[in-house]
């Protein structure tokens, strides 16, 4: 589903979503195929229709479209997102390629006639070299398909590209920052000309958000904003200036039905049952997440960590040139494409890299550096499963520690305990600066409970979650959770052969957001108050 505000309003957009023609291939083709024996819907993932549940290689997308003009025009083809990587076909002329399966990318096309086209897309979801984002020892499963939506812009005389407008905090009050804004054009906030002496300030409590709009004598650019400052001081995370206390979850963008193409429906729902939890902070872990899911948090005040696409990227990894130029790639886009959303509070580096090893360090450092070089007002962060010998904390503004005792390692007596132990080496490591621990959990099969506690049950999981919660909450250091996960995700079956059902299960809520006995363990947890921490 598009976006809740579209971004040009007074363009004629024709919608590419529904049924496209498709082939599987377990080998690419040069050029698309004359004939398709098969439709599947977009957005969509092949791995929603049975025959295809498993498929990993490359599948052919075609459709047909209509330019409803007298005249050729120029168009704007947007895909929003395509995993991982799709090659991309107008009337058999290849037009451009995209890598990186969680980002929008567009091609401008001229003078088009009048009439009927095709457009074509080779997707591509195999690992290797030439994919260093994902592989098959990832803990979750990689999907192939066009998984958000796809359309065409007819483009007007001289149109708009690339504006921001953004909030600033200075000094001597607010103001907004023009970005490829024409000196001649009309800026208006809410249909007004923008007073800013007297703005509401946007926070969970109060998600008041403005529309602003730039008019020129041939388009329309619209965004909604909103005004908050993020920012630290020693350990505490303040937004509008008051300390900040995180309470929330790590979600993956994903249905059993739909894999990662999530409907507007699930979205919404998601974003209930966590406000009903008593969340008030979402993870998007480990990517960047739907723009509508992002206009819905921006709507009901959770506030949100935005990361680039990395999951335990290795040393090896990092030693690759192709990641940190893929890397640098996507962050520019994200830091573009969703700089506005002001639920966005925190930018997220990497998720579990080889942070103890020095291969690691110029590549935390430059993502920080450009993060910081594009987008001076939202601290970043990584976060780091070698919280006894990370040697990159130095460059993050908020210290992140994914940390499992009671699961992979510790005994269930001794996990609150040790939760408290790590957070002491953290302080120790990382320095004078705020600290979140961003995953923490145990698997609980739903319905599986027992008198012995014992793994994998519900019962363990409540215990699990209940010691490393009240451990952060009593510790006068720690400004926040993200507990891992909010609902159980289909996971990579050549990896992790011990998760039961090929799923990680260390979700609050099933797959099909039934609650387990840890969502209402939590939300009573989330209810108890927090040591305040001071600077």
């Amino acid at each position: 589903m598009p976006r809740i505000l579209p971004t040009f309003p007074n363009r004629v957009r024709i919608p590419l979503d529904g049924l496209w023609d498709f082939t599987p291939q377990d080998k690419p083709t040069a050029k698309p195929p004359g004939r398709h024996a098969e439709r599947l819907a977009v957005p969509g993932v092949w791995e929603s229709s049975y025959q295809h549940s498993n498929h990993r290689g490359f599948g052919w997308y075609r459709r047909s479209f209509v330019v409803p003009t007298a005249q050729p025009v120029n168009l704007r083809l947007v895909f929003e997102a395509v995993s991982h990587t799709g090659k991309v076909w107008v009337d058999g002329k290849f037009v451009g390629e995209h890598y990186g399966a969680h980002t929008e990318f567009e091609f401008v096309l001229p003078a088009v006639k009048p009439g009927k086209h095709e457009v074509a897309v080779l997707v591509d979801n195999t690992f290797g070299p030439h994919n260093p984002f994902f592989s098959p020892r990832q803990d979750l499963y990689m999907y192939g398909g066009v998984p958000r939506p796809v359309y065409v812009e007819i483009l007007p005389d001289q149109p708009l590209a690339n504006v921001a407008v953004l909030p600033r905090k200075t000094k001597s009050g607010w103001r907004l920052d023009l970005r490829h804004v024409p000196r001649d054009a009309k800026l208006t906030l809410d249909g007004q000309e923008p007073d800013l002496r007297r703005v509401e300030l946007w926070s969970p409590t109060n998600p008041r958000l403005y529309t602003v709009r730039v008019e020129t004598a041939t388009d329309v650019w619209q965004e909604r904003i909103g005004f908050r400052t993020i920012e630290t001081r020693g350990r505490q995370l303040l937004l509008n200036g008051k300390p900040l206390v995180l309470q929330g979850v790590n979600r993956h963008e994903f249905h059993p039905d739909f894999g990662p193409a999530v409907p507007a429906t699930v979205h919404q729902r998601d974003i209930e049952i966590l406000k009903r939890l008593g969340a008030n902070f979402v993870r998007g872990s480990h990517y960047p997440n739907d723009p509508l899911f992002l206009d819905l948090c921006d709507e009901s005040g959770l506030l949100f960590w935005e990361e680039l696409s990395h999951w335990q990227p290795q040393e090896a990894d990092l030693k690759t040139p192709l990641f940190l130029e893929r890397s640098l790639e996507q962050l520019e886009e994200v830091v573009t494409q969703h700089q506005h959303h002001p639920s966005i509070i925190l930018w997220g580096m990497c998720n579990e890299l080889d942070s103890h090893v020095p291969a690691a360090r110029p590549v935390i450092k430059a993502l920080a550096d450009r993060f910081r070089q594009l987008d001076p007002t939202r601290p970043v962060t990584y976060a780091s499963h070698k919280v006894r010998e990370d040697l990159c904390f130095e460059f993050a503004d908020v210290i992140s520690l994914n940390i499992y005792p009671g699961w992979y390692w510790s005994s269930l007596p001794d996990t609150g305990k040790v939760t408290q132990e790590l957070i002491a080496v953290g302080v120790k490591r990382g320095g004078r600066k705020p600290m979140i621990l961003s995953e923490f959990g145990a698997a609980g099969m739903d319905g599986v409970r027992t008198f012995e506690t014992r793994k994998w049950t519900e019962d363990y999981q409540v215990e699990v979650l209940r010691q490393i919660i009240r451990a952060a909450q009593q510790s006068g250091i720690v400004s926040g959770v993200a507990i891992w996960q909010y609902c159980d995700v289909r996971t990579s079956p050549n990896q992790w052969s011990n998760r039961i059902r090929e799923y990680n299960n260390k979700g609050i809520v099933t797959e099909y957001r039934q609650p387990k006995q840890a969502w209402y363990a939590v939300q009573e947890l989330f209810r108890q108050p927090w040591k305040r921490v001071r600077s």
